[in-house]
């Protein structure tokens, strides 16, 4: 028996993916409050799935990325793919769910811009030795 199915929630776990990596249809999110304190997190439900899946930064992020959105109603009608992986959460290592290209290519990400063009040489202030502190 897996002690983790003992304990069903009615979110999405790592065990309920099993060692699949499903591809899934979103349906709808929504701000829901969470079973530990008053704290609300937005929830992601899946077409034809009863558990739906707490959103994380890093999902939420990489939601936007696929969808070109962060409004949350330009997600639905997107396929993704669910993997898990070992992750950290406060210092322990943990299996968690991570969002993914249901097509599997991988997303490109933007480098940084840079907010102003870098100083000429000359206009850099000197420091000497006196000016840093430690």
């Amino acid at each position: 028996m897996n002690i983790n199915k003992a304990f069903p929630s009615k979110f999405l776990k790592a065990d309920d993916i099993d060692g699949h990596e499903p591809v899934v249809t979103v349906k709808s999110c929504s701000m829901q409050a969470m079973e530990a304190g008053n704290d609300q997190r937005p929830v992601l439900y899946f077409e034809g799935k009863e558990k739906g899946l707490v959103l994380n930064k890093t999902n939420a992020n990489m939601l936007v990325e696929l969808t070109g959105s962060p409004l949350t109603e330009q997600w639905m009608g997107t396929s993704i793919k669910l993997v898990v992986i070992w992750t950290e959460f406060q210092g322990k290592p943990i299996q968690g769910i991570r969002v993914r290209p249901a097509n599997g290519k991988p997303v490109p990400v933007q480098a940084p811009q840079p907010t102003s063009l870098p100083q000429e040489a000359g206009d850099v202030e000197q420091l000497t030795a006196e000016d840093i502190r430690f």
